[in-house]
């Protein structure tokens, strides 16, 4: 497809670099993204060795269908991971499955809230932290 990935300015997807990498973090990207290919590239041949072998039939070579692509809808957005060159198809689709924010709270949280004689605060970390993985200290904010 014609997707630029130069690690001298792209960070590795798995690093945690961002595009304002040192000079030694440009060279541990360059030497993660070889390495990274390489085994990537066996893996593919293994992998197509071993279904040409179980089915009895030759397929086409995977890395030139991934070459031969119109368009990749990618899981990232670049407010979240950056911005990096892209070409036309290639498409940013991360939290496309957001849906838009409910202000509702559920009615027996609301009466709660209502019913206090004291007041209460309603602090909610969203989906993205489970109250099951907080400890009782942090529960408590003591």
């Amino acid at each position: 497809m014609g997707a630029d990935d130069n690690p001298a300015y792209v960070p590795v997807v798995t690093s945690s670099f961002s595009h304002k990498m040192s000079f030694f973090q440009r060279v541990e990207n360059t030497i993660v993204h070889y390495l990274t290919d390489k085994v990537h590239q066996t893996l593919l041949k293994k992998e197509r060795n071993l279904i040409e072998k179980s089915f009895g039939v030759r397929i086409a070579d995977i890395q030139e269908l991934a070459n031969n692509q119109s368009l990749i809808l990618v899981n990232s957005y670049h407010v979240l991971n950056g911005v990096y060159p892209r070409v036309p198809g290639i498409v940013e689709v991360g939290g496309i499955h957001i849906q838009p924010k409910n202000d509702t709270i559920p009615t027996f949280i609301e009466k709660y809230l209502n019913e206090s004689n004291h007041g209460v605060i309603l602090f909610s970390f969203g989906s993205l932290i489970c109250s099951s993985s907080l400890s009782r200290k942090t529960e408590k904010l003591n």
